[in-house]
């Protein structure tokens, strides 16, 4: 029993020193959409694929408000020392974009290659690729964006007490359900 807590023990400890991947998949062609994940864990022996984007189970869809950033201006320290903390491996990105329209072709390849203007200046990576080839005789899109992710596992979990307290900042903002709170009595004559 004490070998078993002894072998536990230092499998967690390693969870905690080695580094978690997340690589994020996107592949696109015209309104197709496939969004994947990897995850490798414990010096990549533990792998898991999970597709994200289309589910597999369909989901009610939940609107997002702006009470929601309200709340998260709040949390907005944390949340920066935590992205400063994970290391982008590799970024790579291939589009295709085509459209009869030549001036809308180059507004669209200006407007890409700004984006990755900004994206290279902001992110630090070991190995980027960016690239978008434009084409005039056809009208779509296609192409695949990939973004490998590194970081350690205890920066995981020193993240979930901001998700409790935002959590909890979002429960006691209120719901549609709050209407039982406020007294729903008439006075006078409404008609």
């Amino acid at each position: 029993m004490k070998y078993i807590c002894i072998c536990i023990f230092l499998i967690l400890s390693l969870l905690l020193i080695s580094y978690s991947h997340f690589i994020f998949e996107i592949n696109f062609n015209n309104k197709k959409i496939v969004i994947k994940l990897k995850i490798k864990l414990l010096f990549k022996l533990i792998r898991f694929n999970i597709q994200l984007y289309p589910p597999k189970k369909k989901k009610k869809k939940k609107r997002g408000s702006l009470k929601d950033l309200k709340i998260l201006e709040k949390e907005l320290d944390n949340i920066l020392n935590l992205i400063k903390k994970v290391k982008i491996i590799e970024l790579y990105s291939n589009i295709y974009f085509s459209d009869v329209n030549p001036y809308v072709t180059i507004y669209i390849n200006a407007l890409i290659n700004g984006i990755y203007g900004n994206i290279t200046n902001i992110c630090k990576c070991e190995k980027i690729y960016l690239n978008i080839v434009p084409k005039f005789n056809e009208n779509n899109i296609k192409g695949s964006v990939k973004a490998h992710i590194k970081f350690r596992l205890n920066t995981m979990f020193r993240s979930i007490p901001i998700f409790i307290r935002i959590i909890k900042l979002k429960s006691k903002e209120g719901g549609k359900n709050d209407s039982y709170k406020f007294n729903t009595k008439h006075y006078g004559d409404n008609s």
